[in-house]
Protein backbone atom coordinates (compact mmCIF):
# COMPACT_ATOMS: atom_id res chain seq x y z
CA UNK A 1 0.00 0.00 0.00
CA UNK A 2 1.47 3.11 -1.10
CA UNK A 3 1.62 6.20 0.82
CA UNK A 4 -0.67 8.19 -2.08
CA UNK A 5 -3.36 5.53 -1.45
CA UNK A 6 -3.18 5.12 2.25
CA UNK A 7 -3.99 9.02 2.59
CA UNK A 8 -6.42 8.75 -0.30
CA UNK A 9 -8.00 5.73 1.68
CA UNK A 10 -8.25 7.67 5.41
CA UNK A 11 -9.30 11.14 3.25
CA UNK A 12 -12.48 9.96 1.73
CA UNK A 13 -15.66 9.24 3.53
CA UNK A 14 -15.78 5.68 1.87
CA UNK A 15 -14.96 2.46 2.44
CA UNK A 16 -12.31 0.98 0.26
CA UNK A 17 -12.68 -2.74 -0.82
CA UNK A 18 -11.49 -5.19 -2.66
CA UNK A 19 -14.19 -8.20 -3.05
CA UNK A 20 -13.47 -12.27 -4.28
CA UNK A 21 -16.37 -12.64 -6.61
CA UNK A 22 -14.92 -16.42 -6.92
CA UNK A 23 -15.04 -17.02 -2.98
CA UNK A 24 -17.74 -14.58 -2.85
CA UNK A 25 -16.00 -12.31 0.47
CA UNK A 26 -14.38 -9.04 1.12
CA UNK A 27 -10.04 -9.37 1.40
CA UNK A 28 -9.44 -5.92 1.95
CA UNK A 29 -12.02 -3.66 3.80
CA UNK A 30 -10.32 0.16 4.99
CA UNK A 31 -11.23 3.37 5.58
CA UNK A 32 -14.69 4.62 7.03
CA UNK A 33 -15.49 1.29 7.83
CA UNK A 34 -16.66 1.97 11.89
CA UNK A 35 -17.98 5.11 11.27
CA UNK A 36 -20.59 3.49 8.24
CA UNK A 37 -21.52 0.17 9.25
CA UNK A 38 -20.69 0.12 13.10
CA UNK A 39 -18.29 -2.86 12.62
CA UNK A 40 -13.94 -2.47 12.86
CA UNK A 41 -12.05 -3.67 9.54
CA UNK A 42 -11.12 -6.57 11.40
CA UNK A 43 -14.76 -7.52 12.14
CA UNK A 44 -16.08 -7.21 8.84
CA UNK A 45 -13.68 -9.29 7.29
CA UNK A 46 -13.95 -12.01 10.09
CA UNK A 47 -17.33 -12.78 8.75
CA UNK A 48 -15.70 -14.47 5.76
CA UNK A 49 -17.70 -16.11 3.23
CA UNK A 50 -21.19 -13.99 2.06
CA UNK A 51 -20.66 -11.26 4.79
CA UNK A 52 -22.31 -8.66 2.74
CA UNK A 53 -25.22 -11.00 2.35
CA UNK A 54 -25.34 -11.95 5.41
CA UNK A 55 -26.04 -7.96 6.29
CA UNK A 56 -27.72 -6.98 3.43
CA UNK A 57 -31.63 -6.35 3.87
CA UNK A 58 -33.28 -9.56 2.40
CA UNK A 59 -35.49 -7.53 0.38
CA UNK A 60 -32.01 -6.54 -1.42
CA UNK A 61 -30.08 -9.18 -1.49
CA UNK A 62 -31.68 -9.64 -5.25
CA UNK A 63 -30.28 -6.11 -6.61
CA UNK A 64 -26.51 -6.93 -5.12
CA UNK A 65 -27.22 -10.65 -7.14
CA UNK A 66 -28.22 -8.68 -9.91
CA UNK A 67 -25.61 -6.43 -10.23
CA UNK A 68 -22.78 -8.97 -9.98
CA UNK A 69 -24.73 -10.75 -12.15
CA UNK A 70 -24.62 -8.73 -15.08
CA UNK A 71 -21.25 -6.95 -14.96
CA UNK A 72 -19.71 -11.22 -15.00
CA UNK A 73 -22.19 -11.05 -18.42
CA UNK A 74 -20.89 -7.69 -19.14
CA UNK A 75 -17.21 -8.44 -18.55
CA UNK A 76 -15.87 -4.38 -19.23
CA UNK A 77 -14.31 -2.02 -17.49
CA UNK A 78 -17.45 0.51 -16.68
CA UNK A 79 -18.04 1.83 -13.07
CA UNK A 80 -21.13 0.49 -11.92
CA UNK A 81 -23.19 1.35 -9.03
CA UNK A 82 -25.54 -0.52 -6.32
CA UNK A 83 -27.48 1.11 -3.71
CA UNK A 84 -29.08 -1.58 -0.58
CA UNK A 85 -29.98 -1.65 2.81
CA UNK A 86 -26.90 -2.79 5.50
CA UNK A 87 -27.66 -3.95 8.84
CA UNK A 88 -25.58 -1.41 11.06
CA UNK A 89 -23.55 -3.23 14.47
CA UNK A 90 -26.00 -1.18 16.37
CA UNK A 91 -29.29 -3.39 14.63
CA UNK A 92 -30.22 -0.66 12.38
CA UNK A 93 -30.41 -0.82 8.96
CA UNK A 94 -28.31 2.04 6.70
CA UNK A 95 -28.86 2.81 2.81
CA UNK A 96 -25.25 2.17 1.57
CA UNK A 97 -24.27 3.21 -2.43
CA UNK A 98 -21.61 1.40 -3.90
CA UNK A 99 -19.50 1.86 -6.77
CA UNK A 100 -16.64 -0.80 -8.23
CA UNK A 101 -15.45 -2.09 -11.25
CA UNK A 102 -13.42 -5.09 -11.87
CA UNK A 103 -10.06 -5.14 -10.22
CA UNK A 104 -8.43 -8.70 -11.31
CA UNK A 105 -9.55 -10.86 -14.23
CA UNK A 106 -8.65 -14.91 -14.49
CA UNK A 107 -6.55 -16.24 -17.53
CA UNK A 108 -9.34 -16.17 -19.59
CA UNK A 109 -10.40 -12.90 -18.71
CA UNK A 110 -13.53 -13.15 -16.72
CA UNK A 111 -13.91 -10.75 -13.60
CA UNK A 112 -12.49 -12.65 -10.23
CA UNK A 113 -12.05 -9.41 -7.94
CA UNK A 114 -14.06 -5.69 -7.74
CA UNK A 115 -12.42 -2.70 -6.03
CA UNK A 116 -14.88 -0.09 -5.03
CA UNK A 117 -16.41 2.38 -2.37
CA UNK A 118 -19.70 2.34 -0.53
CA UNK A 119 -20.80 5.62 0.93
CA UNK A 120 -23.92 5.75 3.70
CA UNK A 121 -26.44 7.75 2.10
CA UNK A 122 -29.28 7.02 4.42
CA UNK A 123 -30.44 10.52 4.56
CA UNK A 124 -30.52 11.25 0.64
CA UNK A 125 -32.47 8.21 0.06
CA UNK A 126 -35.11 8.68 2.84
CA UNK A 127 -35.57 12.14 1.09
CA UNK A 128 -35.84 10.78 -2.27
CA UNK A 129 -38.22 8.24 -0.88
CA UNK A 130 -40.16 11.00 0.99
CA UNK A 131 -40.49 12.91 -1.93
CA UNK A 132 -41.72 9.94 -3.83
CA UNK A 133 -44.50 9.51 -1.95
CA UNK A 134 -45.79 12.89 -1.46
CA UNK A 135 -45.60 12.97 -5.55
CA UNK A 136 -47.67 9.37 -5.44
CA UNK A 137 -50.26 11.24 -2.93
CA UNK A 138 -50.32 14.48 -5.18
CA UNK A 139 -51.03 12.56 -8.25
CA UNK A 140 -53.80 10.60 -6.60
CA UNK A 141 -55.62 13.43 -5.10
CA UNK A 142 -55.01 15.11 -7.85
CA UNK A 143 -57.45 12.15 -9.59
CA UNK A 144 -59.50 12.49 -7.09
CA UNK A 145 -60.55 16.41 -7.63
CA UNK A 146 -59.95 15.94 -11.76
CA UNK A 147 -57.28 18.80 -11.61
CA UNK A 148 -53.97 18.45 -12.99
CA UNK A 149 -50.66 20.68 -13.70
CA UNK A 150 -48.22 21.61 -16.00
CA UNK A 151 -45.13 23.25 -16.34
CA UNK A 152 -44.77 24.70 -19.65
CA UNK A 153 -41.65 26.04 -20.80
CA UNK A 154 -41.93 28.98 -23.13
CA UNK A 155 -38.76 28.93 -25.00
CA UNK A 156 -39.15 26.04 -26.03
CA UNK A 157 -42.88 25.43 -26.45
CA UNK A 158 -42.56 21.69 -24.68
CA UNK A 159 -44.52 21.65 -21.38
CA UNK A 160 -44.72 18.73 -18.59
CA UNK A 161 -48.26 17.66 -17.67
CA UNK A 162 -49.53 15.38 -14.96
CA UNK A 163 -51.60 12.20 -15.92
CA UNK A 164 -54.39 13.94 -14.68
CA UNK A 165 -54.03 16.76 -17.57
CA UNK A 166 -54.25 14.28 -20.33
CA UNK A 167 -57.37 12.62 -18.68
CA UNK A 168 -59.00 15.86 -18.53
CA UNK A 169 -58.37 16.63 -22.36
CA UNK A 170 -58.59 12.98 -23.42
CA UNK A 171 -55.37 12.42 -24.86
Amino acid sequence: ESLFSSKLIVASPAITFLFDIVDNKEIFVSGKVSEVMGYTSQEFLSKGENALLQLTHPEDIAVIAQCLEELVIRNDDAVNKAEYRFLHKKGNYVWLRTYYVVFKRDELGRPMELMGQTFEVTAEKLTALALQKRERQLLEAQALAHIGNYEWNIKDGGSLNSPEVYRIFEL
